[in-house]
């Protein structure tokens, strides 16, 4: 039993530390809201009597020290705001005399060049315009005419074009003919109007040097026209894929149907 009391004992004293102990710590809180009042009051006080001094209907020789110090830090407040609004200004100022930053482009310019006959874009490294047929690459020293007449069906094809875009007619043995006729009719020594006779006893027939070799390629007109069936927006002639609005090949001029 002795035990017991004494661990009785031992919790009571314990809760009477603690129970005093929060007494004690009620009352020092009160203390200190107490003297936050008493410094609140002080200051409204030493207002009170810094606007007297101010306006001259209180005059106490032992405050006027303070007086004197409270009118100092005022004082150094006072320059210390108005070197902070010159420097505000100084900024404004650098800022609105610095050129405005250009501004950037809204909007990509395209590739490629315009062509001269019909201003369609064409692009970088194309030798003929996209949309016209013209040619943009550098003229040769000896011109080739732009177009040629198919001896089958007489449809005009590009310069250039091995097979004709119509009825499949090879045109690659005629171009180099008429370059050759283009050759000659550069050369004054050489009469070649002589042989004009010669193609009005047949005007119903195209004027061709190598007709006898026409029929041969045109026996097989299917397997010619099989190259010229690819798929939409390729060109027959080369094979190079075009663009949807292209009415003529980019690469050999070749005009897309």
């Amino acid at each position: 039993m002795a035990f017991f009391d004494k661990l009785n004992s031992f919790a009571k004293n314990v809760g009477d530390k603690t129970k005093e102990a929060m007494e004690i710590s009620r009352l020092n809180t009160k203390i200190r809201t107490e003297k936050a009042a008493i410094e609140a009051a002080y200051k409204k006080l030493g207002e009170h009597f810094y606007d007297k001094h101010t306006a001259g209907e209180v005059y106490d020789e032992a405050a006027e020290e303070i007086f004197a110090a409270i009118d100092a830090s005022n004082s150094a407040i006072a320059d210390l705001e108005a070197e902070i609004a010159r420097i505000r200004a100084e900024r404004e100022a650098s800022r609105a005399a610095a050129p405005a930053p250009a501004s950037a482009p809204t909007h990509s310019i395209p590739a490629g060049t315009p062509c001269p006959a019909c201003g369609k874009l064409i692009p970088p490294g194309a030798k003929f315009c996209g949309g016209c047929g013209n040619s943009v690459a550098s003229e040769p020293e000896h011109p080739v005419q732009d177009n040629l007449a198919c001896p089958n069906c007489g449809k005009l094809n590009p310069s250039g074009t091995k097979f004709c875009g119509d009825c499949g007619t090879m045109l690659e043995g005629l171009q180099v003919d008429k370059q050759q006729e283009i050759k000659k009719t550069e050369e004054p020594e050489e009469p070649v109007k002589q042989e004009a006779p010669e193609a009005s006893k047949e005007p119903d027939k195209p004027v061709v040097p190598e007709a006898p070799d026409i029929p041969e390629t045109s026996e097989e007109p299917d397997k010619s026209e099989e190259p010229l069936e690819p798929a939409e927006k390729v060109c027959p002639s080369c094979g190079i894929e075009l663009p949807d609005d292209s009415k003529f090949c980019g690469n050999c001029g070749t005009k897309i149907e």
